[in-house]
């Protein structure tokens, strides 16, 4: 299952505020400077790049600061350049963290020491470092909620999955204790985790088996009924303990059909007498 990103619709809008920001630092907050040809190229670069920042944002980061350092000269353009890296690293924080980040971070910070210093080295050293820990802090807190709330709601469906198991599990007990016989059923919640395909076929081993149940051995049958999940398999036991008719040791079609069911998914499926009884157990990869 693909996780929902946090931000959801509001991605675009927020790739769209350093674009705006670009233009209007050219157009009109520049003061007394004009921006030149070169302010320019390095704009439109800059701007494209944020294109590619949803899927490639390592990569996106790293150019933003090599437009940075690069662009002494047209210096409303390495302003522009700037505000792109920073929103580009922000969201390399918020998706992806750990060493990607922090290469990207470290680029970033490196780049803004390359601005022409205003006030010394060491003041401009001190902002690289402030507004590079900006973005990160940003990305990161981004990232720890967008985990809590996909956890939250990854717990919210399992715990979903498991009332619907619950309830499933006792509205057979109900079909097939209406019809007379004893059932005593363990059904293993995590079941409900494993593939489509798989869960039908155990589905249709536990109908067919209990079918054969009401069919062979009558409503004063006891039947003991467990399906458990285990990390690689789901195991099925039905058994049964009742006065079997002849033909409850004959395999009939119910009985092919199942086998040739659990065959398709990869599973083994071992049917006989068992004591008084039938017991039916299937193995079936989970």
């Amino acid at each position: 299952m693909r996780r929902r990103e946090l931000l959801g619709r509001w991605i675009l809008p927020i790739r769209l505020l350093p674009l705006a920001l670009a233009f209007g630092y050219l157009m009109i907050l520049h003061g007394s400077l004009q921006p030149t040809g070169a302010d320019w190229v390095v704009t439109v670069a800059s701007t494209l790049l944020i294109a590619g920042q949803g899927r490639w944002p390592l990569p996106v980061t790293l150019l933003q600061a090599g437009l940075v350092a690069i662009s002494a000269e047209a210096q409303l353009g390495q302003g522009v350049a700037t505000m792109a890296s920073l929103f580009a690293l922000g969201e390399l924080a918020w998706r992806r963290g750990g060493w990607q980040m922090w290469i990207g971070a470290v680029a970033v910070a490196v780049a803004g020491m390359c601005r022409p210093a205003i006030q010394g080295m060491l003041p401009e050293v001190f902002a690289a470092f402030i507004t590079t820990c900006l973005p990160v802090l940003l990305g990161m807190h981004l990232r720890s909620v967008q985990e809590v709330a996909w956890q939250a709601k990854e717990l919210s469906a399992s715990e979903a999955q498991a009332a619907r198991a619950e309830e499933r599990t006792a509205i057979a007990r109900e079909r097939v204790e209406a019809a007379g016989p004893d059932v005593r059923a363990e059904i293993d919640p995590k079941v409900a985790d494993v593939d489509a395909v798989v869960r039908l076929a155990v589905l249709r081993v536990v109908q067919e088996g209990l079918t054969n149940v009401l069919k062979h051995a009558g409503p004063q049958a006891k039947v003991s009924l467990s399906v458990i999940r285990y990390d690689d398999a789901v195991d099925v036991s039905l058994r049964n303990v009742g006065p079997a008719t002849p033909e409850a040791a004959e395999p009939g079609h119910g009985l092919i059909g199942m086998r040739e069911r659990v065959e398709l998914v990869g599973g083994k499926l071992v049917t006989g007498p068992v004591g008084m009884g039938w017991r039916v157990h299937a193995w079936l990869p989970a």
